[in-house]
């Protein structure tokens, strides 16, 4: 599956940087991440067009063969992407997926300031 990507990449001026790798059990288990995949797609693209510098980029990529999914994305700052992350229907869709990760995910986070 290609990679789900904003049309723009602002990711320089980004204050919070999140980055994800969820493995999927199996290969039957990556039609929901899909499913997911496009439904945060949605709520991204929603997102930018309602504030405008909030998120300043993302990518979702779906690995089939790997059987995972990757997220990549920069916001504007920490508070605006954690009050996404607890909004519908991001809770919603990793509630779902929580039963089809296989091992442990990885979460790793980037706070960036501005130079003096």
């Amino acid at each position: 599956m290609p990679t789900l990507r904003s049309a723009t990449d602002r990711s320089a001026e980004a204050g919070f940087i999140f980055r994800s790798e969820l493995p999927a059990s199996s290969i039957m288990a990556m039609l929901p991440f899909m499913r997911g995949a496009f439904r945060i797609r949605k709520s991204l693209e929603d997102l930018m067009a309602a504030e405008p510098g909030a998120l300043l980029h993302y990518a979702l990529v779906t690995d089939l063969g790997g059987k995972r999914l990757t997220v990549d994305s920069s916001w504007a700052d920490e508070a605006t992407f954690r009050r996404w992350v607890g909004s519908e229907p991001h809770r919603n869709v990793m509630s779902s997926l929580r039963s089809r990760v296989s091992g442990p995910a990885t979460f790793e986070t980037e706070v960036r300031t501005e130079s003096p």
